[in-house]
């Protein structure tokens, strides 16, 4: 099953005989709220990546870039300015707005 959020996924294991996995810290918050049991996992947590995604039209915008860095402050990581390999940019590609 997937749900939409992890509050949403422990409203359904609070109705039902299932289990959800998700950070502990949001666990303790659902346990309190929900009356909810945080158990240990019998094997060790998946590995996930996490990315950022956002529009071509606001790369370049400052607001939109110091948010990204402050995003990027917080979770530890280096800085960089680079694009990623990917599709090529609307202006790369000639297009007009």
């Amino acid at each position: 099953m997937v749900a939409p959020s992890f509050a949403a996924a422990a409203a359904i294991v609070a109705s039902t005989n299932l289990a959800a996995g998700m950070p502990r810290r949001i666990a303790k918050r659902c346990r309190t709220m929900m009356g909810l049991r945080i158990l240990e996992l019998p094997t060790p947590p998946m590995e996930f990546q996490m990315q950022r995604v956002w529009h071509e039209r606001t790369h370049q915008d400052a607001g939109a870039r110091h948010f990204r860095a402050l995003i990027q402050e917080a979770l530890g990581e280096p800085a960089s300015g680079a694009r990623k390999k990917g599709r090529a940019s609307r202006a790369e590609r000639g297009a007009t707005p």
